[in-house]
C-alpha cells in the first residue's frame, strides 16, 4: 500500500458542559477538482468515524477559487471497501452525460477516493449493480479502475510524500512530488521558530529529495511551481522531530 495525502487527525478545541476545555478530533482528507484538464488536490475537514463516507460527500462540495468540479450533478449514497477494492454507488444519472464528461466525474471520484492508497482501485455500482465508466482514454469499462486508467488528469503537481501531519526524522527524510511536466520546483520547510530551509529541483513525473535538515517542532513544507505560465502551490502541516 503506497500512501498520499493520508488522513490527518487533529484536534479542535471546544468547551465542555462543566465549562473546561475539551478537544474533539477531525480528520482531514485530501479530496480533488479539476483545474482545467489537471486534478489538483484539496484539503477537506471531516467528523470523527466518517471515513472514505466522508471523503465521498466533501467531493460533492462546490469547487473553490478558479478550480470546477465534474461532480455537481452527482449523488454518492455508499462506499465500502474489500481488500484494495473500494465500491461507490452512485445515482443513475452519473453515467448519464457526453463520454468526456463520465470520464471527468469518473477520475474526480477515483483520485478523491484513493487519495489515502495510491494502489487501490474503484468500482462503481448503480442499484447495487456494476456500471460501465469511461477512463481518460475514452474506452469503457465495468471492471475496477483505477488512478492510471485517468493518467489524463493527472495534477500538475502533488504531493506524494510526506503525507499531512507526519512526523519527520530531520536528520534524514524524503520528500516526493509529482510533476505533469517539467519545471523547477521549489520545496519550502519552516519550522514555528520561523527557521527555514530551501531546495530547488527540476524535473517531470515523480521527483524525489532526500533531505537532513535541522528544523524542530510544528511547522509546514510548501511545495511551489510555475506550470504552464501559473504559479501553483501546495502546502501541508509536518512536525520535524530530530529524534526520529
Amino acid at each position: 500500500m503506497r500512501l498520499a495525502g493520508a488522513f490527518l487527525l487533529v484536534l479542535a478545541g471546544c468547551t465542555g458542559g462543566d465549562g473546561g476545555p475539551q478537544t474533539e478530533s477531525r480528520t482531514n482528507a485530501t479530496v480533488y477538482y479539476f483545474d482545467g484538464d489537471a486534478l489538483t488536490p484539496v484539503d477537506r475537514e471531516l467528523r470523527p468515524g466518517e471515513g472514505l463516507e466522508g471523503v465521498a460527500q466533501s467531493m460533492l462540495a462546490p469547487a473553490p477559487g478558479r478550480l470546477s468540479s465534474a461532480l455537481s450533478e452527482v449523488e454518492i449514497s455508499e462506499v465500502s471497501v474489500v481488500g484494495d477494492v473500494i465500491t461507490v454507488e452512485v445515482d443513475e444519472g452519473f453515467v448519464d452525460a457526453s463520454d468526456d464528461e463520465v470520464a471527468r466525474r469518473s477520475g474526480q471520484v477515483v483520485y478523491g477516493l484513493t487519495a489515502s492508497d495510491l494502489e487501490a482501485s474503484v468500482t462503481f455500482v448503480s442499484g447495487a449493480e456494476p456500471i460501465e465508466v469511461i477512463t481518460g482514454d475514452g474506452s469503457s469499462t465495468d471492471d475496477p479502475v483505477s488512478r492510471a486508467d485517468y493518467a489524463r488528469f493527472r495534477p500538475w503537481l502533488e504531493i506524494l510524500r510526506p503525507a499531512p501531519g507526519d512526523a519527520l526524522a530531520t536528520h534524514s527524510f524524503r520528500v516526493e512530488v509529482a510533476l505533469r511536466e517539467e519545471v523547477d520546483v521549489r520545496l519550502k520547510l519552516e519550522a514555528s521558530d520561523r527557521k527555514y530551509y530551501d531546495v530547488v529541483r527540476s524535473g517531470v513525473g515523480i521527483i524525489s529529495v532526500p533531505l537532513d535538515v535541522i528544523l524542530v517542532g510544528g511547522g509546514t513544507l510548501t511545495v511551489t511551481a510555475l506550470q504552464s505560465g501559473v504559479e501553483r502551490s501546495l502546502e501541508i502541516p509536518v512536525t520535524f522531530n530530530p529524534q526520529n
